[in-house]
């Protein structure tokens, strides 16, 4: 539903879809970075074999 009202707004505003898909990239890299950064980055933390 969020992406309906993106798209529409974004029709309604520029009438094209281009910045909703600008922003939903952005959005989608934001979430590889937090994922990369709290699950997938090595850390000292981490325990031997882990």
């Amino acid at each position: 539903m969020l992406v309906n009202l993106a798209f529409r707004q974004s029709f309604l505003e520029t009438h094209n879809g281009q910045a909703a898909y600008l922003a939903f990239l952005g959005y989608y890299g934001l979430c590889l970075v937090v994922t990369w950064a709290f699950y997938l980055r090595r850390s000292a933390h981490r325990l031997p074999g882990v």
